[in-house]
């Protein structure tokens, strides 16, 4: 736009040089030599068809660079835990760019702007996945340049391993000596990770365990 203002401007200057009368004296007028009035003319016609083009030519953006996208080595996460993303822009900037940043969910936070310093294309930060119960989904919107760009973060429930038992105590009352007396003892997995039970002993005396059998349910 600058460019295009300044041949304007030399445009117009050179029309007004080249005519109309030249003034010799206070009072007095001299015509122009007829070489110069050809000259001016065909300068003036020249300068008249220019100046309708430069006026159509489209005015350039000298506007901030735009944002390109939201990146965070991935979408699916386990809180809690802190994770390392970026914004990027469509060209590096001249001076220090600032993206917005939003989430609209509370499960994942992030910072409400971002510096993209000259000459780079990218800027970093960081996002926290808070701990939840049921999976979450946040959408992060980064805005800059007139342009949005979005990323959809999914916040899965912490894996924890849990086990409860039917009974923390059995009794077997009377039994025979050297006979055999039976009673079951069920164990639950009630954690949201996975569970593994590949041995159980038994202590104390007069007790044994003969067989030990595993079943799903």
């Amino acid at each position: 736009m600058i460019m295009r203002a300044g041949l304007i401007l030399l445009l117009s200057s050179l029309v007004r040089r080249q005519s109309g009368l030249k003034l010799s004296n206070e009072n007095s007028a001299e015509l122009p030599h007829r070489t110069d009035l050809n000259k001016s003319g065909s300068r003036s016609r020249v300068a008249h068809l220019i100046l309708p083009l430069l006026l159509l030519l489209p005015v350039a953006s000298y506007g901030a660079p735009a944002i390109s996208k939201i990146s965070c080595g991935g979408t699916s996460f386990t809180g809690p835990m802190s994770k390392a993303c970026s914004v990027y822009l469509t060209a590096a900037p001249t001076s220090t760019t600032y993206v917005s940043l939003s989430s609209n969910n509370s499960a994942v936070w992030v910072p409400s702007s971002v510096p993209v310093y000259a000459g780079r294309i990218t800027g970093g930060f960081t996002a926290y996945i808070y701990g939840v119960q049921s999976v979450q989904t946040a959408k992060l919107t980064g805005i800059a340049g007139g342009v949005s760009s979005t990323l959809n973060v999914t916040a899965n429930p912490t894996t924890t391993a849990g086990l409860s038992l039917s009974a923390s105590s059995l009794a077997f009352g009377n039994a025979v000596v050297n006979a055999t007396a039976t009673q079951s003892l069920t164990l639950t997995s009630t954690g949201t990770g996975a569970l593994t039970i590949s041995a159980a002993t038994i202590s104390g005396s007069g007790f044994s365990m003969t067989a030990f059998r595993f079943r799903s349910r």
